[in-house]
């Protein structure tokens, strides 16, 4: 006997959870415990295969590795982030890629944003500081509106 329909899509949500909160940030900040919680990570996904949808599993797993990379990419100010989106593009289906590139342009808007803040910060102009947080405030209006 399987198990209900929308069982079977929150237990990809609380799988996704798990991993993306849990085991890839601890992945990402400590290569000591690397190993071990690669296999932690594996058993989890090969759990979650047997319970859940493979497809909806396999593409999950694959857009969250892209945006950790992509994320850890910007953090370390490394380019390659356009390379990480051309590879996620070749894997994902076609209807996943607008939401998968906004969401990476967001990760980008966000990173350069404080960036930026960090900045004028340094300078200790507090006016520059406000002009900046407008111009973010104005670009997160525009791109709801669109």
């Amino acid at each position: 006997m399987g198990t209900p329909r929308g069982t079977r899509n929150n237990d990809i949500g609380l799988f996704m959870f798990v991993i993306f909160h849990f085991a890839i940030p601890i992945f990402s900040s400590n290569p000591i415990f690397s190993n071990t919680i690669q296999e932690a990570v594996g058993k989890v996904f090969q759990r979650a295969l047997q319970y859940c949808d493979p497809k909806k599993v396999h593409l999950a797993l694959l857009g969250m590795f892209g945006y950790r990379r992509i994320q850890w990419l910007l953090k370390q100010n490394q380019d390659g982030v356009q390379s990480v989106v051309n590879r996620a593009l070749l894997s994902l289906p076609p209807h996943k890629h607008i939401n998968f590139i906004t969401q990476t342009a967001i990760l980008e808007f966000k990173f350069l944003f404080k960036k930026y803040l960090e900045y004028e910060k340094s300078l200790g102009d507090y006016e520059r500081m406000e002009a900046v947080k407008r111009k973010a405030m104005d670009m997160l209006r525009l791109c709801s509106l669109a």
